[in-house]
Parts: C-alpha cells; structure tokens; sequence
C-alpha cells in the first residue's frame, strides 16, 4: 500500500545509502592519506632544512628533496640578489650545469621564473613551447617536458625560485600545486634562515677584519705605508679587485694616487693618472658615498685614460675628517663579478673614518719628527758652535793670560827690576846731588810701572763702570786709547741719562772694547767713530773706523781675529741681543750691535 513502509523496505533504504557513502569516504580517505603524505614529506623537509646554516648546503639539500618528493627528474634554484637586481642560480641537480647556463640572470618579470618572482604564483610550463620565456632549451635538449616554477617565501616574502623538471608530461592539479607551494615554503624559509645566518657570519669576519683593520692602521705612523696599507686593507675586506686611494690637496685637485690590485707594469701603461674629474670629482667635491653597477651608466662617468684597464662596478667613499676633505677610497669591479652591495658600502665608510684619523696622526706625527729632527739638527749644531765657542773662549783667556804674562814681564817687571837695581847702586853712593837725580829717576820708574797695573787692571774689570756708569766709562777708555794709539775716535751718544742693568752695561762696555782694540791692532784707520743710542727698550751700539777693511768670511775663519769677533757675537746673544759686522778692503768697518733692555736701573742717575 502506498504511504506504507516495512521493514524490509526500511533495510532497503539503508542498504542503498550505505552503497552511495563508500565512495565518498574512501575518497576522503585518499585525500587523508595523500595530505597525510604531504605533510610528513613537508615534515620531513623541515626537520631535515632546520639545521642546515650554509647557504649552498641549504639549497642543494632542499632542491634534492623537492625533486624526490614531485618524482622530477631535475631542477634549479635561483635566490634573488638584491645589489644585481635579478635572480641568480644557487643550486642546480639531475643534469650537467649546461642545461641552465644559457641565461644566468632574471630580472623581476623577465622569462618565466621573473614571472614566478613577480606574480607569485607557481606556474606549469611544457618546456619546448616556453622556448625563450624558460631560457632552458638545455631541457629540451635533454627531452624534457614538463617545467613547475614554484616561488620559494618567507613570510609572505618571495625569495627566491624553485625550479623542477621532469621528462614525461605533467599537470598542474590542485593536490600538485598545493605540494609545490608547501615545498616552497618550507625551502624558501631554510633559505630565507641560511642566508641571514651567512649574512650575519659575514658581517661579522667583516667587522672583525675592519678591527683588525683598525688597529694595523692606527700603529702605522709613516703616511706613504698608511696609505698604502689602507688601500691594501679596503680590496681585501670588500673583496674588489682594484682598489685606489686619491689623497687631495689644498686646492681640491689629486695630489697623491696609490693603487692596489694593479701591477707596476700596468700602471706604467695608463697615461696619466687621475686629475680629480668625472667620479672622481664628484666624491672630492661631495661628502657622500657613490656606488653603481656600472661606471658608464652614470652621468658624471668622464672615461678612462689609454691604457687604463677595463672597469666596471664602482664604490667610492670620501675620507672626511672635521669637515675637511683627505681624499677618497676606490674601488672597482668584486671577484666574482656582482655589484657592490649595502654591506661593501658600510664598511668601506667605516673605513674611511678610522683612516681619517690615522691619516692625520700620521701628518702630524711627520710634521713632528720633522721638526724634532730639525731641533735635534739645530742642538747638535748649536752644540757644535758651543764647543767650537768654548774653544774660542779657552783660547781666549789663554791669549789674555800671555799678553798679561807678556805686559807684566816685559814691562812691570822689567821696570820694577830696573828700580831694585839701582836702589842697590844708590846704596853706594854718597853724593846727596846723585842721589836727588836717582830718586827722580825712581820716581819715573814707579810711575810708569803703577800705569801699567792701572791699565791691566782696567782690561780686567773697569772700577769706572762700576762706580759711574758705561758712559763715563767709555769716555774715559775712548780718550785713553786714543792717547795711546794717536788716532782721533769721537764717543756719541744719545737718550743714556740713566743707568742700565748691570750685564747690560758690561756687555756693551766689552763690545766696544774689543771692537776699539781691533781697530788699533789692525786697521790702520786715522779716525773711529762710537756711537751709543738708547731708543724704548733697546740699545743700539755702533763702532766704526775708516782703515783698511777686511774680507769677513776669510776674517772669521782665521783663529786670531776670529776670536774678537765670536767674543763679541757671543756677548750680545749672552742678552738676547745681536751682532752685525760689515766690512770689505778699502770700505772701512762697522760693527752694529742692538741689545735688549730690560728695564731700567731704578735710582741710578748717569753722571
């Protein structure tokens, strides 16, 4: 009946759904089990993706996984370089590096694993319709079929590019791209980790080498071998291939260029060096840093000269110190042909800065030593003179001592010896005339010989300047020289109504001395002049005659009258003064002195 069921019928009800879910579940099963699989393979990946720290390991590891668990048959992985600008292989399996040597370089959106980079999605591709868009004709050579570009992430970053190929036809399902994405992911954070580990390692050697660096730098004090060594230390730590450091002078230009990296030979074949124009110029000029990729791609590239070498990547930094320009540090072309990156950058200005520093203790410790080693030169000579002067002056007091040996003998002496002689005769005598007549005698005798001591006693050590002063004193020895030798000398002078210093007035008092005595002695001049003029703090003596002259040079060299004249000289310096001495044959001779006066002998009138 209808609207009726039994039993029967309701266990042919459940019969028939039962029959339409087994299906269905095992289809889930399946899918359980192939995400199941998934994920234990991506699982797998992970853990064994989790220790590995060395970029290259990392990828040829994770390439290796990917190409068991999608069962291709070989692959690529490209990472993308920052400082290049494009994508580049690290890592290729399953055939020889020719298969993916025909372009080594994607920009962003270029070929199709530039399309993976910049879409971010993985893409299938039948490799011998891709043609040029896959720039692997390798693979099709190799009978290949089937490419799957997957983008490598980490955190949601797309790094990189995995590549899989496989030499029977594919499809991209969902259950496979789902697989390539895990993959990707898993690979692109092991890269992503490896990578920075790599970078901090690196910047790690890199900060250490520039300690190092540092310090080397810092002990160097010759300025030829710092600059060297900074140039040398620059290639090494960036790795560059050439490097040079410009040192500029006042007027901005290149004064000094060293190289690194270049062979003598090779230098010796450029034309001319740098003259500071194009980049060059244009760190000089500025403060800031200037790193391309290509010197001919920027507007201010002015060439190179013949036979300069090829270049290409550049890295310039000033050496600044204070807001004054030192130079500059170059560097051209890294091993291994990338770009200078942030890091190079970094460095090289950290660099520049500590070579500042030691660029400019090096000049003034140069300029130290310089002037050290003049002083030393200048203290050895003045020892010199001192020794030479020293021996003047125990020649002199030696010569003083025989003239007065000679004075006493041959005329105190003799004179004194004379009297005592006829003392004895007198004492025979009777004769009170012959006695007057012998005292007279006597009296002569005494007097002559008293005069001889006065004198003696007066080149020793005036009393007079003493007493009155060294005008009175120059009055009295002017016009008894002129007595004695009969020649006319006229005594000047001019604002000496006091006293000087007592050393000042023994020096000027000698000066002259000495100066009238080698008129006497030896110019056969007919008058002398004395001139003494005290203008503000200064004294000014000057001592002339009209003889005969003299050649000075050959003059000083003679020990006779040599001695006078480095007396004389040497009496000024003994005040702070100096000594000029102008003569020729036939023109007479002056002696100019100038002496610094002090002060002032308070209460002590010239007469």
């Amino acid at each position: 009946m209808q609207g009726w069921w039994t039993m029967a019928d309701g266990r042919g009800s459940s019969t028939c759904s039962d029959m339409m879910a087994e299906p269905e579940i095992a289809s889930l099963q399946r899918e359980l089990a192939r995400r199941t699989r998934q994920v234990a393979a991506l699982s797998r990946v992970a853990q064994a993706l989790a220790g590995a720290l060395d970029l290259h390991t990392a990828a040829s590891a994770g390439l290796g996984y990917a190409l068991d668990i999608t069962e291709m048959d070989a692959g690529e992985i490209l990472l993308w370089d920052p400082a290049r600008e494009a994508l580049v292989q690290v890592a290729h399996a399953g055939t020889g590096p020719e298969a993916f040597a025909e372009q080594r370089l994607f920009r962003r959106g270029e070929g199709i694993p530039g399309r993976t980079l910049e879409t971010g999605q993985v893409l299938a591709v039948d490799v011998v319709a891709a043609g040029e868009l896959l720039a692997r004709r390798g693979l099709a050579a190799g009978a290949f079929r089937t490419v799957f570009s997957v983008p490598l992430r980490a955190e949601e970053r797309v790094i990189g590019v995995l590549l899989v190929a496989g030499r029977r036809a594919r499809h991209l399902d969902a259950e496979t791209e789902e697989l390539l994405r895990g993959l990707g992911g898993q690979i692109g954070l092991a890269l992503d980790r490896a990578r920075a580990y790599e970078r901090e390692h690196a910047l790690r050697r890199r900060l250490e080498a520039l300690n190092a660096a540092s310090l080397a730098i810092a002990a160097e004090l010759s300025l030829p071998a710092l600059l060297q060594r900074i140039t040398d230390i620059a290639r090494d730590l960036t790795g560059a291939r050439y490097a040079a450091l410009g040192v500029a002078g006042d007027d901005g230009r290149l004064v000094e260029f060293i190289t690194s990296g270049i062979s003598a030979e090779a230098r010796a074949r450029i034309s001319h060096l740098p003259e500071g124009r194009g980049l060059l110029g244009l760190i000089l000029r500025g403060s800031q840093p200037v790193r391309v990729a290509n010197i001919a791609d920027h507007p201010a590239s002015y060439g190179f000269p013949p036979g300069h070498p090829s270049m290409t990547s550049f890295l310039g930094v000033p050496i600044v110190l204070r807001g004054r320009n030192l130079g500059n540090i170059y560097l051209t072309d890294k091993n291994g042909g990338e770009p200078f990156s942030d890091e190079d950058e970094q460095l090289l200005v950290q660099l520049a800065a500590h070579a500042a520093v030691a660029i400019e203790n090096a000049r003034l410790y140069g300029q130290t030593s310089e002037s050290l080693q003049q002083t030393v030169a200048e203290l050895r000579a003045a020892n010199a003179q001192l020794a030479h002067l020293s021996s003047l002056a125990i020649g002199a007091q030696e010569e003083e001592r025989r003239r007065l040996a000679r004075e006493l003998h041959d005329g105190t002496a003799q004179e004194l010896a004379t009297l005592l002689v006829r003392l004895r005769v007198l004492e025979r005598t009777e004769e009170p005339h012959e006695l007057r007549l012998r005292l007279g005698e006597f009296r002569e005798v005494i007097a002559r010989a008293l005069d001889d001591v006065r004198r003696m006693a007066l080149d020793l050590r005036p009393t007079m300047l003493d007493d009155l002063g060294l005008v009175p004193a120059l009055e009295a020895h002017t016009r008894d020289m002129a007595r004695r030798w009969g020649i006319t000398v006229r005594f000047e002078t001019q604002g000496l109504d006091r006293r000087l210093p007592n050393q000042t007035e023994l020096v000027a008092y000698r000066i002259v001395q000495e100066a009238l005595s080698n008129i006497f002695k030896h110019s056969q001049a007919t008058e002398a002049t004395v001139t003494l003029i005290l203008r503000g703090r200064e004294l000014r003596i000057t001592v002339r005659d009209n003889g005969r002259g003299f050649d000075v040079g050959r003059t000083l060299a003679s020990r006779e009258r040599g001695l006078g004249l480095f007396g004389m000289q040497e009496r000024a310096a003994l005040v702070g003064g100096h000594l000029e001495l102008a003569s020729a044959p036939g023109a007479g001779t002056r002696v100019t002195a100038s002496l610094p006066v002090r002060e002032l002998a308070e209460g002590r009138e010239t007469p």
